[in-house]
């Protein structure tokens, strides 16, 4: 069994049989995940391997190159997969949706938007304060959860706790939220 330098290593070399072992046996959990709830349509993880070889790949494994060796590099590389693909997928609202928000929740004159607006709002509003942030930061307006903590640290205060313990609770928390969101909404009649 390869260690993670030495596949990394391996990668970057170009190594084929590293290559797909890598991607099809060690990433296939992952990329299972993926096809199964990000999308509409259900992918297997043999048709999301071709586009996360492409993602890892570009500028010479730039990502793979950045790999700090502080996590196993299958969750680095799950990460990675999972914003790409969290980008991809097709927006539950077909508008830009910062372009609406607020402090409290969604506001539009938009006629032809205005019921998917009210439906996303009110979801939003039986969220607790600190996942409606979350959620309307990191899904609805696209930011990485890494630039959201700098910025919830701010309003919601953490007594006695490390930066990487706030910042891994503000991930499992976001997570959490949008898991909860996603119900909410499908109570609505949305397929997500």
């Amino acid at each position: 069994m390869l260690t993670d330098k030495e596949i990394v290593e391996r990668l970057i070399s170009g190594d084929e049989n590293v290559i797909k072992t890598f991607l099809f046996e060690d990433c296939r959990p992952a990329l299972q995940y993926i096809g199964e709830c990000f999308f509409t349509t259900k992918y297997s993880p043999e048709e999301l391997v071709g586009e996360l070889y492409e993602v890892l790949a570009e500028d010479n494994w730039r990502r793979i190159r950045q790999f700090g060796f502080n996590s196993k590099l299958t969750t680095y590389v799950t990460v990675i997969a999972t914003r790409h693909f969290m980008r991809k997928r097709e927006k539950v609202i077909p508008i830009e949706a910062s372009e609406y928000l607020t402090d409290d929740g969604i506001v539009s004159n938009e006629a032809e938007h205005k019921f998917i607006l009210q439906d996303v709002d009110t979801a939003l509003k039986k969220l607790d304060k600190l996942d409606r942030f979350l959620v309307k930061y990191i899904l609805l307006m696209g930011y990485k959860p890494c630039d959201v903590i700098n910025i919830s640290k701010r309003f919601f205060k953490v007594d006695g706790v490390d930066d990487d313990t706030y910042a891994g609770y503000i991930y499992v928390r976001y997570y959490r939220a949008k898991n909860k969101f996603k119900q909410i909404l499908s109570k609505y009649g949305y397929g997500l």
